[in-house]
Protein backbone atom coordinates (compact mmCIF):
# COMPACT_ATOMS: atom_id res chain seq x y z
CA UNK A 1 0.00 0.00 0.00
CA UNK A 2 1.27 3.47 -0.90
CA UNK A 3 -0.09 6.86 0.12
CA UNK A 4 0.84 9.99 -1.76
CA UNK A 5 -0.73 13.29 -0.73
CA UNK A 6 0.11 16.86 0.22
CA UNK A 7 -0.08 18.58 3.59
CA UNK A 8 -0.88 22.25 3.86
CA UNK A 9 -0.83 24.66 6.77
CA UNK A 10 -1.59 28.36 6.64
CA UNK A 11 -2.41 31.44 8.67
CA UNK A 12 -4.10 34.70 7.74
CA UNK A 13 -2.54 37.45 9.84
CA UNK A 14 -4.34 40.73 10.43
CA UNK A 15 -2.88 44.04 11.49
CA UNK A 16 -4.94 46.17 13.87
CA UNK A 17 -4.32 49.89 14.09
CA UNK A 18 -6.05 51.86 16.83
CA UNK A 19 -6.13 55.18 18.61
CA UNK A 20 -6.75 54.87 22.33
CA UNK A 21 -7.07 57.18 25.29
CA UNK A 22 -6.00 56.38 28.82
CA UNK A 23 -6.57 58.17 32.14
CA UNK A 24 -5.08 57.22 35.48
CA UNK A 25 -5.68 59.21 38.67
CA UNK A 26 -3.56 58.49 41.71
CA UNK A 27 -3.83 60.19 45.11
CA UNK A 28 -1.31 59.58 47.88
CA UNK A 29 0.00 56.50 46.06
CA UNK A 30 -3.46 54.92 45.70
CA UNK A 31 -5.14 54.45 42.33
CA UNK A 32 -8.43 56.36 42.41
CA UNK A 33 -9.53 56.11 38.77
CA UNK A 34 -8.21 54.11 35.84
CA UNK A 35 -9.87 53.87 32.41
CA UNK A 36 -8.98 53.20 28.76
CA UNK A 37 -11.03 54.11 25.67
CA UNK A 38 -10.62 52.86 22.12
CA UNK A 39 -11.39 55.93 20.02
CA UNK A 40 -10.88 54.39 16.59
CA UNK A 41 -9.68 51.06 15.20
CA UNK A 42 -9.21 49.43 11.82
CA UNK A 43 -8.04 45.95 10.80
CA UNK A 44 -6.11 45.30 7.59
CA UNK A 45 -4.89 42.12 5.99
CA UNK A 46 -7.67 39.56 5.89
CA UNK A 47 -6.57 38.53 2.38
CA UNK A 48 -2.94 37.92 3.39
CA UNK A 49 -2.22 34.18 3.48
CA UNK A 50 1.03 32.80 4.87
CA UNK A 51 1.51 29.08 4.50
CA UNK A 52 3.56 26.01 3.70
CA UNK A 53 2.93 22.96 1.52
CA UNK A 54 4.74 19.67 1.95
CA UNK A 55 4.45 16.27 0.27
CA UNK A 56 3.46 13.23 2.29
CA UNK A 57 4.64 9.97 0.75
CA UNK A 58 4.34 6.66 2.57
CA UNK A 59 5.00 3.18 1.29
CA UNK A 60 4.05 0.30 3.55
CA UNK A 61 7.04 -1.49 4.98
CA UNK A 62 9.43 1.44 4.38
CA UNK A 63 10.55 4.19 6.72
CA UNK A 64 8.68 7.47 6.48
CA UNK A 65 11.05 10.05 5.00
CA UNK A 66 10.50 13.80 5.28
CA UNK A 67 12.83 16.58 4.22
CA UNK A 68 12.71 20.33 4.77
CA UNK A 69 13.93 20.69 1.19
CA UNK A 70 10.49 19.51 0.03
CA UNK A 71 8.60 22.25 1.91
CA UNK A 72 7.28 25.05 -0.31
CA UNK A 73 6.44 28.28 1.48
CA UNK A 74 3.73 30.74 0.47
CA UNK A 75 4.38 34.32 1.49
CA UNK A 76 1.92 37.16 0.83
CA UNK A 77 2.93 40.26 -1.07
CA UNK A 78 2.65 43.01 1.56
CA UNK A 79 2.46 46.56 0.28
CA UNK A 80 2.94 48.89 3.28
CA UNK A 81 1.86 51.97 1.32
CA UNK A 82 -1.43 50.31 0.32
CA UNK A 83 -2.05 49.26 3.92
CA UNK A 84 -1.55 52.83 5.13
CA UNK A 85 -3.90 54.07 2.42
CA UNK A 86 -6.56 51.57 3.63
CA UNK A 87 -6.19 52.71 7.23
CA UNK A 88 -6.37 56.40 6.30
CA UNK A 89 -9.29 55.75 3.94
CA UNK A 90 -11.22 54.00 6.70
CA UNK A 91 -10.55 56.80 9.17
CA UNK A 92 -11.88 59.52 6.86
Amino acid sequence: MAIKTEGYIFAEPKFKFDVSGYVAVTALGVSVYDNRWELAAHEVGSDLKLGARFPINYIEGQDFKASLDDVKSEVPNIDPAAMIDQVIGAAV
